[in-house]
């Protein structure tokens, strides 16, 4: 499937989980449909990095984006949490551009790729990042150990050509590891929910894994713009519809 098709469907799971959140509440079923929503963005965003001519412009506009949008997730974070401190997703997202800049550096040694990219780690951690480490760590792992990087069309990074040449190998690798991901994200909410809930949460979050295997390294229509003012755009919407009924 199409670039295009992966945001679409990434978009719709995004909005049957923030339109949950607002009028039913959080952990339901379209939460779990929701958790498909992040790694597929993660996946399009290494695959905009691979494709783009200027990550420093490709990074600015991500940022922008996180400043536009900010006030509406604010807001949108009060209606179910109560507290308005978080950093939206787009904060997430640019840092973990940066990360991707970083490792991909040949400027750069590997010790000091490390350090850099902690800092980004504790930034996203006591910032508040949506995500937080694990949104900063997913789309780092599917830059690395993605098997199929040649759907991609250029390759400017990959750990995984130089370790498990076999592809069989290297595809299993990349089930586990979104595997052992999923399952890291929600293993400290164990204490808080059942067993049922937490596989549920653990299964959605790993599904997106098996939609990228399908990535069949196409564009499709091109509405970038339009993925990008989405997100700000329906945090607006549920929340006037929620004033609205309230």
């Amino acid at each position: 499937m199409s670039s295009f098709i992966i945001k679409i469907i990434a978009i719709i799971s995004m909005l049957f989980d923030h339109t949950n959140d607002v009028f039913i509440g959080h952990l339901s079923v379209l939460n779990l449909i929701g958790r498909i929503a992040f790694p597929l963005f993660s996946f399009q965003l290494v695959v905009g990095y691979t494709y783009t001519h200027n990550i420093k412009k490709y990074i600015s506009r991500m940022f922008i984006f996180a400043l536009i949008s900010q006030i509406p997730y604010s807001i949108f974070i009060h209606i179910y949490t109560g507290t308005y401190f978080e950093l939206n997703i787009f904060f997430t997202l640019a840092t973990s551009l940066i990360c991707m800049y970083i490792l991909s550096s040949k400027n750069i040694n590997i010790y000091l790729k490390l350090l850099y990219i902690s800092i980004c780690l504790i930034i996203a951690y006591y910032l508040k990042f949506d995500y937080s480490i694990f949104g900063i760590l997913y789309p780092l792992f599917i830059f690395v150990f993605y098997p199929f990087q040649e759907k991609f069309g250029k390759n400017r990074f990959s750990l995984s050509e130089n370790t498990n040449k076999n592809s069989i190998i290297k595809l299993l690798f990349f089930i586990a590891g979104t595997l052992a991901l999923s399952i890291v994200k929600y293993i400290k909410l164990i204490p808080l929910i059942s067993t049922s809930w937490f596989i549920g949460l653990v299964l959605f979050t790993f599904i997106p894994a098996i939609i990228m295997i399908f990535f069949n390294g196409k564009k499709g229509p091109s509405l970038k713009y339009i993925f990008y003012i989405f997100y700000p755009a329906h945090l607006l919407l549920l929340e006037l519809i929620y004033l609205l009924i309230h």
